[in-house]
């Protein structure tokens, strides 16, 4: 009795000391990516957020493009887990007024940059206005990508 008396003392102990009470680790949306996926290629095309490459008709021509991947990265403490992170990131169409779709990320695992990467694959709306939102409880970032068909 005195041995689990003695262990649960040093437990409790641990748990509240300064070295075991760890601060809240602070993730935060960095940026978001969108590259489109070339069908004809099964390749994906440069960053068209930070790289606007023309948006009209890509569905034709160089690019045969009907979806893309959105890409959120968030930045926290290079080489640590961020268990309570969480990221939600929607995707609206902005000509309908809808959103298309919602994806929620717990846990970030950060390598030697600090950085993790979420994925969102969207497809069949490279013809109409695309707004993607990432929120998180410290930060949110939005991005419009003005994708349009015609003649």
């Amino acid at each position: 009795m005195f041995k689990f008396c003695c262990r649960v003392g040093l437990l409790l102990a641990v748990l509240v000391s300064p070295m075991g009470t760890a601060a809240a680790q602070q993730s935060t949306v960095e940026s978001i990516r969108v590259q489109l996926f070339k069908e004809n290629t099964g390749t994906l095309s440069d960053d068209i957020v930070t790289n606007n490459p023309g948006l009209w008709n890509v569905i034709i021509g160089d690019n045969q493009a009907e979806s893309f991947l959105v890409s959120i990265v968030i930045s926290g403490k290079p080489d640590s887990y961020d268990r309570d992170g969480r990221v939600v990131i929607s995707v609206f169409n902005d000509d309908a007024k809808k959103r298309v779709a919602q994806r929620s990320f717990r846990g970030f695992l950060f390598g030697k940059d600090g950085r993790t990467y979420k994925p969102v694959f969207v497809e069949h709306m490279t013809c109409s206005r695309v707004r993607i939102v990432a929120r998180m409880r410290t930060s949110e970032k939005s991005e419009t990508v003005t994708f349009r068909c015609g003649e």
